[in-house]
């Protein structure tokens, strides 16, 4: 397939995924483009160091552990340090119904979230989100 077949389009996320300031670089233009190691590229048109923009690279936040510790499900996702992270679960990826289960504080670019009932389900999917 060609490049442009495997760029998924930025129009898929309906929520902001970053904020810009005159510190970080001003005026993000033009969209930003999905590199081939998972992370978006772009540049700003103004503010950053210098006052010239910037060129930035946004990293999504992602789960990298699941595991279990007795009746304890203990999940592991990337975050911006000091950011506040949600664990939001559910039994039936269909329903798009999720249940906010858990919240906790990113450390060193890590946040730990528990799902303390996941005992009770035969099946439970999980996602992270920042609040």
């Amino acid at each position: 397939p060609s490049d442009s077949a495997k760029t998924p389009p930025i129009s898929f996320f309906r929520r902001t995924l970053s904020t810009f300031s005159s510190a970080t670089g001003d005026y993000p233009y033009p969209a930003p483009v999905f590199g081939p190691d998972g992370y978006y590229y772009g540049t700003t048109s103004a503010g950053g160091p210098s006052g010239g923009g910037t060129i930035y690279r946004y990293v999504p936040d992602r789960i990298t552990a699941c595991n279990r510790m007795g009746s304890n499900v203990i999940i592991t996702a990337t975050g911006t340090t000091g950011g506040s992270y949600a664990l939001y679960a559910t039994t039936n990826l269909v329903s798009g119904s999720w249940t906010n289960i858990a919240s906790a504080v990113a450390n060193y670019a890590l946040v730990t979230l528990t799902d303390t009932n996941s005992g009770k389900y035969l099946r439970r999917f999980y996602r992270t989100a920042a609040q």
